[in-house]
């Protein structure tokens, strides 16, 4: 570069559109410049022209990016939409459409059980309405039935089997919440549920209701109701639960209880030992407290004895004596000034009342 014209570069620059020319001219303008300076000025362009580069390549590369991302993202959502619109047709409220002769039910839809479904082999029959059931299901879910479907019972052969006495509104809440759908244990249908799972020895379907009976809140008073139930269908964790939620009720509040009769001997017993506890842990709690401040009291007396036998104690001997430090030393000094001082008996007759006070016991009216 230092070899060539400097004058021939000059013009060649000036001329054509190279990102010198401005550079050059303001050169030419200011006077002809050495080699030197001419070839820092174009390294200098140099650099900042592949910095411009970069700069438009990251720039490029962050909007391919976006674009792309922004992409992706519709193409998810329209995948999304597609399938909302698919259920949506497949599904109209909480009823399922009808798919053809074979009326099929879609996975996770709630049956109704009034006409044939998935391999259904056997039918309920309640206050004159049909259910279509499967063996398999309720044999699972209940000893009674799968004895009765095995031995050599009528309903072992039976096409429909009557359950006279029932309701075939509860009968099919049970149903529900057997079978893999969404129904759940709730208010309404727990109390029932319990009934039928305790005819029809369903283990499972208790855990359920007692499950949700957990979770319920519950005061006082109506952890009396539910102790009685618990202990009515056998549901030891709520029983435990219900005794210690209703510890908190007073023995004349629990008497005065509707269902204080019902309640069983050893839930009875579990009630008041819990109860005891429960009063034992309060009186516990309040002698820390008296004590504690028994100590505060007991400190201050010791600490007025000393002080006020230390005063004495340099008015009487200003030399500077050593003054006394052990407490039977302090109340020794006293008693003796007490006797030449009445205003010093006063105050040792009433710190020696409080100390008293202090370590004797308490004494109820």
């Amino acid at each position: 570069m230092i070899g060539v014209n400097f004058v021939t570069l000059c013009h060649i620059f000036t001329m054509s559109r190279s990102p010198y020319r401005e550079s050059l001219l303001r050169l030419q303008e200011k006077g002809t410049p050495n080699h030197l300076d001419f070839c820092i000025n174009m390294d200098a362009f140099s650099t900042q022209k592949r910095e411009d580069r970069r700069t438009r390549k990251i720039c490029h590369r962050r909007y391919y990016l976006q674009r792309r991302n922004r992409f992706i993202y519709i193409i998810l959502k329209r995948q999304t939409d597609d399938e909302e619109a698919q259920a949506a047709r497949t599904f109209k409220g909480d009823k399922m459409i009808s798919q053809g002769p074979t009326r099929g039910k879609t996975k996770g839809s709630q049956p109704d059980f009034s006409v044939p479904w998935h391999l259904s082999d056997v039918v309920l029959v309640v206050e004159d309405k049909k259910f279509y059931v499967h063996k398999g299901t309720l044999s699972m879910w209940s000893p009674v039935f799968e004895k009765m479907f095995l031995s050599e019972f009528k309903e072992k052969t039976a096409s429909e089997i009557p359950l006279p006495g029932k309701k075939a509104a509860e009968i099919k809440e049970m149903l529900l919440v057997i079978y893999p759908t969404s129904k759940v244990v709730s208010e309404e249908n727990c109390y029932y549920l319990l009934s039928l799972a305790r005819e029809y020895q369903m283990e499972q379907l208790t855990e359920r209701c007692e499950r949700y009976l957990l979770q319920r809140e519950k005061t006082p008073h109506q952890a009396v109701d539910f102790l009685v139930l618990a202990n009515e269908f056998l549901m030891e964790e709520l029983c435990k639960q219900c005794v210690e939620i209703a510890k908190h009720i007073s023995i004349t509040e629990l008497r005065r209880h509707e269902k204080y009769t019902l309640v069983a001997p050893e839930n009875g017993r579990q009630l008041a030992e819990r109860r005891v506890e429960l009063l034992e842990n309060k009186v516990l709690a309040g002698e820390q407290k008296v004590n504690a401040v028994r100590k505060e009291v007991k400190d201050a007396c010791e600490w007025a004895l000393r002080e006020i036998a230390r005063s004495l104690y340099r008015k009487k001997y200003p030399e500077g004596r050593l003054c006394p430090r052990a407490l039977s030393d302090c109340v020794k000094l006293l008693e003796e000034t007490a006797v030449e001082s009445s205003e010093i008996n006063v105050i040792l007759q009433l710190l020696q009342q409080r100390l008293r006070g202090i370590y004797e016991p308490f004494r109820t009216v």
